[in-house]
């Protein structure tokens, strides 16, 4: 159960970021980068509660490559998920920064379906 509780404090932080993203849509003019941004930290967040669910602790990385691959040890379907976090790994570090690609509103409906294909399919795995 010890599991479970801190696996779900990883879920409320994950969920927050993915409505901040949603809310952030309302803005003008959108700020793209930091909405991408929020997707990166919402799917993180839920593989790793799953990594904690799992009773492993999650490495500090903010790689969703390397935390899909970690997750794909307990259940090889995590393998699916891999376009969703190459879609949205570039987004941890490099938009918090000048100089990096401008994003569109594209980008960003992207980044909100990955983030949700990541959060729906983790949950979808736990139940």
């Amino acid at each position: 159960m010890k599991n479970f509780s801190e696996a779900n404090l990883w879920f409320e932080i994950a969920d927050s970021d993915l409505r901040a993203s949603n809310h952030l849509l309302s803005l003008i003019p959108i700020p793209f980068a930091i909405i991408c941004y929020h997707c990166q930290q919402c799917a993180e967040k839920y593989l790793k509660g799953y990594l904690t669910l799992k009773g492993t602790h999650p490495p500090k990385t903010h790689n969703l490559l390397l935390l899909a691959k970690e997750c794909a040890e307990f259940n090889m379907e995590f393998n699916d998920l891999i376009d969703d976090c190459a879609e949205l790994n570039s987004y941890a570090i490099e938009v918090r920064y000048p100089y990096f690609e401008e994003l569109n509103k594209t980008d960003v409906s992207q980044a909100i379906k990955s983030a949700g294909n990541i959060k729906s399919f983790v949950l979808e795995t736990i139940k």
